[in-house]
């Protein structure tokens, strides 16, 4: 197990080290960036580590007052995401991607849940897609009405770990290069020492998605024989073949009860997808006929 000693700053003991692996996409980042000022509630560092940027990321979220870690090249998430947690000085380590924008209140609500349940990982209900609605508003409505609904899980776009269960099941496995299934590995080793997961409706975000993934999985993204998919294999072996029968089952189970959502679950607001849209009085996902805006009431 690799130590995650860092030197710890007390003005953070109660508060949250925010990490975010950039490469390039000035733009989404200083938009998350300043989501994150305006929306939250604790205290909390931003540590940026910067894959080897191109567009002047590294001195941009410097002067915005962010810890800047820069690398000269692209090293992928795992080992970006371990090159934050390392630097962390806050008990608890938000990572998240560089797309996503938060609501009010939304670091402060995932703290308390999390503290609450005891859960292990916990993320965030989010919107995927189009920014083609207003957060702010969505958010207030969602929260009053969804607040108290959690599940199983969590999303690799945004994720709250307190420091030890990094100490209890370790960093992610930087043999996963650029980007892809690291959080796969993390999820199985979370479910090996029996530790929970939650995603909560008590937040809310929204991620413009896959635009971190694409840039730091650079040409292994959607490769048909991704190589991290191959070490995955290699190194799970019966319990990936497993964890995989579950999934079918329950899109099978899904696909049986509503067609048309193709595998995936109408009754599941905590995560919408870009053809989704919530219809908050009856507690749903209904599909859009197309693409446009997810308009609060």
């Amino acid at each position: 197990m690799e130590s995650t000693d860092v030197e710890r700053d007390p003005a953070l003991a109660g508060g949250v080290s925010i990490v975010i692996a950039v490469l390039n996409q000035l733009d989404y980042t200083r938009e998350c960036l300043s989501s994150i000022r305006a929306c939250t509630d604790l205290p909390h560092e931003v540590i940026i580590v910067d894959n080897g940027s191109r567009d002047g990321s590294a001195e941009v979220c410097a002067a915005a007052g962010c810890r800047v870690i820069r690398n000269e090249q692209n090293l992928g998430c795992a080992r970006a995401w371990n090159q934050g947690i390392r630097a962390a000085r806050a008990p608890l380590i938000l990572i998240m991607n560089n797309d996503i924008v938060v609501s009010a209140g939304w670091l402060g609500a995932l703290a308390e849940f999390q503290q609450r349940t005891g859960a292990a990982v916990v993320s965030p209900a989010v919107i995927n897609g189009s920014a083609d609605y207003e957060l702010a508003t969505m958010a207030a409505q969602y929260r009053h009405r969804f607040g108290d609904r959690w599940r199983p899980g969590w999303r690799g776009e945004c994720f709250l770990v307190p420091r030890a269960v990094y100490d209890q099941v370790g960093l992610f496995d930087e043999r996963f290069v650029g980007g892809g299934f690291e959080d796969d590995d993390f999820d199985i080793r979370l479910r090996r020492a029996r530790l929970r997961t939650a995603i909560t409706g008590a937040a809310l975000i929204h991620h413009f998605s896959q635009v971190t993934q694409r840039a730091l999985a650079g040409t292994a993204w959607k490769r048909v024989k991704n190589p991290n998919k191959t070490l995955l294999e290699s190194k799970w072996g019966w319990r990936l073949r497993l964890r995989r029968v579950r999934k079918e089952l329950e899109k099978l189970w899904h696909r049986m009860r509503a067609p048309a959502f193709r595998g995936r679950d109408p009754y599941d607001v905590l995560v919408v997808w870009g053809d989704e849209r919530v219809d908050l009085d009856a507690g749903v996902k209904r599909l859009r006929p197309a693409a446009g805006a997810i308009a609060p009431r």
